[in-house]
């Protein structure tokens, strides 16, 4: 599997997936962090055909979590910084287990997923949470396009198991970002499409 960088998917891909779906798309921003500059819920302003719909758990980490972490690191305390890591791990994982959930009862079913583009973010968090919602996602809505945002902390890991998905036409797009977060990512992502439109 080639990863598509960033730079490439808003500047070469984006533009294309616009074209090619005029006159009418829908677009779901799919976190469990937040999409730089955009609410959550449908985005206003958006050229006519174009639907932006961003759904956002708007994790953010704890302040107290990344102290711990530091201290546990400072100290060489393995176990300690292990929990925490756990810990934030967790929480990411339900928000996105929250945001996926939310995200079910909005789909587009009644095209199959036509003239749909699915953009989620699976950092280290909530990767293997995000991937469960994507697989979902493509299994209600078969026809629809999947972009897949990955930073590209263990990204060996994650592009194992995306590739996998590639292969089988779950993921159209995985795209490799250097930004952990995804937050302004996503936005410039959803910025660009709004231009490109």
């Amino acid at each position: 599997m080639n990863w598509i960088k960033l730079a490439e998917f808003v500047n070469v891909v984006l533009p294309q997936i616009a074209v090619a779906h005029k006159p009418v798309l829908e677009a779901l921003f799919v976190t469990y962090n937040t999409v730089g500059g955009f609410e959550d819920g449908i985005v206003p302003g958006t050229p006519e055909g174009l639907t932006v719909k961003v759904h956002a758990g708007g994790a953010f980490p704890s302040l107290g979590g990344a102290i711990l972490l530091a201290h546990a690191h400072s100290v060489g305390d393995h176990k300690l910084a292990d929990a925490t890591i756990d810990s934030m791990r967790a929480d990411a994982a339900g928000y996105q287990r929250e945001v996926c959930a939310e995200v079910q009862k909005d789909l587009p079913l009644a095209t199959g997923g036509e003239n749909v583009l699915v953009v989620a973010y699976a950092g280290l968090s909530a990767f293997e949470s995000a991937i469960d919602c994507v697989r979902e996602y493509r299994e209600k809505l078969p026809k629809c396009e999947v972009a897949v945002l990955a930073c590209d902390c263990d990204h060996r890991e994650k592009e194992r198991q995306l590739a996998a998905l590639v292969a089988d036409k779950v993921v159209t797009y995985p795209i490799l970002t250097s930004n952990c977060g995804g937050r302004s990512d996503m936005g410039a992502i959803a910025r660009t499409l709004m231009a490109a439109w």
